[in-house]
């Protein structure tokens, strides 16, 4: 709804940005990601026109892209140090 208002141009771009880093955790959580390729998927396969939640993905593809990326990275390297933690643990 918020990236609805804002590209009816109700919401300026600094108004966006008091919700820029909820939204990109939001986008970048993989299972958030895993239940929208779901929901298109279903889309798809019942040709059903248009698609749901299309503002705010067409807002975070298009307007986030450089956070979005560092924080994918941050994901990877924190499920790399978790991973080799617990490695850890399991010798000792």
């Amino acid at each position: 709804m918020i990236c609805r208002l804002y590209f009816s141009k109700n919401l300026t771009k600094q108004e966006m940005h008091d919700f820029k880093y909820e939204f990109t955790i939001v986008y970048c959580n993989k299972d958030i990601q895993r239940y929208l390729d779901h929901i298109k998927d279903i889309y798809n396969k019942r040709q059903i026109q248009g698609m749901p939640f299309s503002s705010f993905l067409s807002y975070c593809e298009n307007n986030m892209l450089l956070q979005i990326d560092v924080i994918k990275n941050d994901q990877r390297a924190g499920s790399k140090i978790i991973a080799a933690n617990s490695n850890e643990t399991e010798v000792a």
